[in-house]
């Protein structure tokens, strides 16, 4: 199950896993007609099934059956966070919880949180480790360490499966063209 998953990171993993054979729902805000062109190689696939909900819709049979749960569903710019700052604590904190609840419902084996580097702000010591403290320096940043916080605390209480991939610029075809790393690159 991938919340999120029209989205850069959400529809490579979601086109991966199907070549690989597994079935996939995409969960995802994107029109079904927006989202049968994303996915138009694999859309009428009977392992695929688009769910056009939001996040904070999702109720444990929207998940059932899926032992891995991956919740791309954040809002992912730092400069939109800067400038929208309750937009993107929404989404990116209270967001998570319906997934949570839904998984801490379900068989769900492994729940995925994409996070980011930025949690350390200016870090006290290169390189990071699970030492470091996060520091943020934005609300974006502060958006992903209560994130982190609550799926782990979802971890502690409930035994949710919970693993926090703290990645850093994700890059590749199809990337958003307003990210630092592209127009660098360009």
């Amino acid at each position: 199950f991938i919340a999120g998953g029209a989205g850069f990171i959400g529809k490579w993993l979601g086109k991966t896993l199907l070549e690989k054979g597994h079935e996939v729902t995409v969960c995802d805000l994107k029109a079904p007609t927006e989202a049968e062109e994303i996915f138009r190689d694999v859309f009428r696939k009977p392992t695929f099934r688009y769910l056009w909900k939001a996040s904070f819709d999702i109720q444990p049979e929207d998940i059932q059956g899926h032992e891995i749960i991956c919740a791309f569903n954040a809002q992912a710019d730092v400069p939109l966070g800067i400038s929208s700052p309750a937009h993107t604590i929404l989404q990116n904190v209270s967001g998570m919880v319906p997934l949570l609840e839904a998984a801490r419902r379900t068989d769900c084996r492994k729940f995925f949180v994409p996070s980011t580097g930025n949690v350390f702000g200016r870090p006290p010591k290169i390189p990071i480790d699970e030492t470091c403290a996060p520091a943020p320096h934005n609300p974006y940043a502060a958006s992903k360490v209560a994130q982190e916080a609550l799926a782990l605390s979802y971890w502690r209480a409930y035994g949710v499966p919970v693993v926090i991939l703290r990645n850093n610029i994700i890059y590749g075809e199809g990337m958003r063209k307003g990210i630092f790393l592209y127009v660098w690159l360009k």
